[in-house]
């Protein structure tokens, strides 16, 4: 699949990414409202885009531990 054929979250998702060199999904549901960002990365790595993801460990305002994804990519998109 070409680039063309993104859809406009996957090139709001792509864009934010580049500007910010990572997106969690927080962020992309607050920029973007992007509710699943794991399903248009998911989407995005089909068309091609070489996406990492790494988990982070933190608190939440409760004081519990949680785990989040940090999406990036690995290398420069050529697309």
């Amino acid at each position: 699949m070409s680039k063309k054929t993104l859809s406009k979250h996957q090139k709001r998702v792509v864009k934010l990414m580049k500007e910010m060199g990572s997106l969690t999904a927080l962020v992309a549901m607050k920029e973007l409202g992007v509710m699943r960002l794991s399903a248009v990365i998911f989407e995005l790595k089909a068309h091609g885009f070489n996406i990492e993801k790494v988990y982070k460990s933190s608190e939440n305002r409760y004081g519990e531990p949680v785990r989040y994804a940090i999406y990036s990519f690995k290398a420069e998109v050529t697309h």
